[in-house]
């Protein structure tokens, strides 16, 4: 066996669509190129791990959110919008999401990458809040404590994208049981977002 050891960073595309919470074990039967993309690396590094004998750890990321993000992503541009002052146009944003504060994905990643308690080769484990939040209960949230009007939100004025998920939740049961990760509360994982991003 191979004394190294890898953490995959795979994504919450890799499942096929679901209205509950996807658990490690759920259908892997991606609906976009992406996560089909992500599911062939995957199972790539499985077949790698088995052969090698090189523990491989595959964090299937949830939609994670914090500085250092695209500037041209929603979040990024909503906050620029607002900390303008000025009116972003939007789709009705009703669609719900499992958000994760990029300072727990890091944890995570860390403790995926150091905890030795795991005999096995290959593992999935998913990195999520574990908790779907509508999207535009999100961005009136960033709004609010931002102090502007939740008119610069101009919810319905775009038609939301084609494809697009109703709802999107993982579980993150076995990464509680196993290793005690526990992300924060996502009002605190906002504000300590918006802290760094207006400190920037």
């Amino acid at each position: 066996q191979c004394s190294g050891r890898l953490v995959l960073i795979g994504s919450d595309a890799e499942y096929t669509s679901s209205v509950s919470p996807l658990h490690e074990t759920s259908p892997t039967s991606p609906v976009m190129p992406y996560g089909l993309a992500k599911l062939s690396a995957s199972i790539r590094a499985e077949q790698l791990a088995l052969q090698y004998g090189v523990i491989t750890r595959l964090a299937r990321v949830f939609l994670p959110y914090g500085t250092l993000d695209n500037p041209g992503k929603l979040i990024p541009s909503v906050i620029d919008a607002l900390g303008r002052d000025e009116k972003i146009d939007l789709s009705p944003c009703l669609q719900e999401r499992d958000f994760l504060y990029i300072g727990d994905l890091l944890q995570g990643v860390h403790t995926l990458g150091f905890e030795t308690s795991n005999s096995n080769l290959f593992d999935v484990f998913n990195l999520c809040s574990g908790k779907p939040t509508q999207l535009k209960e999100f961005l009136l949230h960033i709004a609010e404590r931002l102090g502007r009007s939740p008119d610069r939100l101009d919810f319905g004025a775009r038609t939301m994208r084609v494809g697009e998920a109703p709802y999107v939740c993982g579980s993150n049961k076995k990464m509680i049981s196993k290793y005690g990760w526990n992300p924060m509360p996502l009002d605190k994982g906002i504000d300590q977002y918006l802290s760094l991003t207006l400190k920037s």
